[in-house]
């Protein structure tokens, strides 16, 4: 009997340094919450299967912070991931030796938390405003800001990326007939998304059509951002020439632009309304129905990442897939709800739906269109604010307009990953309901184990 028990209490031992081996050299974890919190997009899995040697990143944040967890965690599933992640934590307040190395060498202030990524001697500095996004609104009564969004994994893969790949592509965004540009820092202008584009390993520059084929580098890719006045007819055969050569394009139609390429884009088969979409169910709160917050996405490639995400489009105007005789295959990308419809009469308000004039709904703001034998694709949005320095950072925006970009490519395996948001979970419960919990909690469960010990007990002695 004394040897069965010892045989009992060496198996058990046994068990557990088996389980603790086993743990330590395979781990696994599971991700329970609706928004993958701590799930790595299909992106960043293909970034690290891809690398060519070690990275180091170096997470220079305070540990008391909850951004420096939110860190942590994701560089832990990078390590998982790929052995040649190197990840080193410094802490400004503790390590103040290393500290000042750091930013002596790397050229940033102490005051600030970054996170350094470096690859074969090139280097990325990723500040807070890169990849978390704050609500400074509690600072009024004394409280510290709080962190609404994290968007780490799309800045740190990103960066690795660009380090990784340092040929660029570029993007000629067209200029000439009142576009937005990408050199404006003000409401309207593109500089915010000129420096989004910079982090993302791609060159930004104006072209003026009429020179294209003055241009040194050939032009592969090319986005029309609106604009308050009609091409020429010699740059709309430019732009058919583009096409018809394998071009990729992108072209952003605001409402009541004046604008020759609604029946030009026919023959891609887009069609392009000459309305402004109102959707009494999906508008901004607060604000007029001018501002469209889409959150329905078609299935496609472009949208497949943007589950749950608004998209903010101002005075968008409506556009379709057609289906006439074509070597284009066009795809709606967003969807409105049935109660929208698109707005004919730009004077009236309020905007009251009309049968005999008015584009019924559900609607969609944006088409894509692909030539299968010349390998050309164009992307239309009705709608150019949505990118602006006013409006990028609003939701999914930014990502919307990156997906485009990199589905135009070809890089549907880039496909951006939009912000994680943080939610606080809280579970109500009435002054009963909590009383009754802590009798359960210091009083019930307590005493049902110390009568179940006692029952053990004097089994045994029997």
């Amino acid at each position: 009997m004394e040897k069965l028990k010892i045989w009992r209490i060496v198996l058990f031992f046994v068990c557990v340094v088996l389980v603790t081996y086993i743990a330590s050299y395979y781990k696994k974890s599971f991700d329970l919450t609706k928004e993958k919190m701590f799930t790595l997009s299909d992106k960043t899995k293909h970034i690290l299967n891809s690398l060519d040697g070690d990275v180091e990143i170096v997470a220079f944040v305070r540990k008391e912070r909850l951004i420096y967890t939110q860190i942590k965690r994701l560089l832990e599933q990078y390590q998982q991931k790929s052995s040649l992640i190197l990840v080193n934590y410094v802490d400004p307040i503790k390590d103040v030796g290393q500290s000042k190395i750091l930013a002596s060498k790397y050229g940033f202030e102490l005051k600030e938390e970054i996170v350094l990524v470096r690859h074969k001697y090139k280097t990325q500095l990723l500040r807070l405003r890169d990849i978390a996004v704050y609500d400074y609104s509690p600072v009024n009564v004394g409280m510290p800001p709080q962190l609404q969004s994290f968007s780490g994994e799309a800045a740190i893969s990103g960066a690795i990326f660009a380090l990784q790949n340092p040929k660029k592509k570029t993007l000629h965004f067209v200029t000439g007939h009142g576009e937005k540009s990408v050199g404006d820092s003000g409401k309207e202008g593109l500089l915010s998304l000129k420096n989004l584009l910079l982090k993302q390993n791609l060159e930004v520059k104006p072209l003026h059509l009429v020179n294209m084929k003055k241009e040194e580098v050939k032009v592969e890719y090319i986005v029309i951002p609106g604009g308050s006045y009609p091409l020429t007819d010699a740059e709309v055969k430019i732009l058919t020439g583009f096409l018809k050569e394998g071009g990729r394009l992108i072209v952003l139609l605001d409402s009541q632009q004046q604008t020759n390429l609604i029946p030009w884009l026919k023959d891609y088969n887009v069609g392009v309304g000459d309305d402004i979409i109102v959707d009494p169910q999906f508008t901004e709160a607060n604000t007029s129905l001018l501002n469209l917050l889409t959150i329905n996405y078609e299935k496609h490639p472009l949208t497949e990442k943007m589950y749950q995400v608004y998209t903010k489009f101002v005075l968008p105007r409506s556009t379709n897939a057609l289906s006439l005789k074509s070597l284009y295959q066009a795809s709606p990308l967003t969807k409105t709800s049935l109660d929208a419809w698109g707005e004919t009469d730009y004077r009236q308000t309020p905007y009251m739906y009309d049968k005999k004039k008015d584009n019924v709904g559900p609607l969609s703001v944006g088409v894509s269109s692909e030539n299968v034998v010349t390998g050309s694709r164009l992307v239309v949005w009705g709608d150019s604010d949505f990118i602006s320095n006013q409006f990028i950072n609003f939701g999914g925006n930014k990502y919307l307009f990156l997906n485009t970009v990199r589905w135009l490519m070809e890089q549907e395996e880039l496909i951006s990953i939009p912000a994680k948001t943080l939610r606080k979970m809280s579970l109500p419960l009435t002054e009963r309901q909590l009383k009754n919990f802590n009798i359960w909690l210091f009083f019930v469960i307590p005493c049902g184990w110390f009568i179940c010990g006692i029952f053990v007990f004097f089994l045994r002695q029997k």
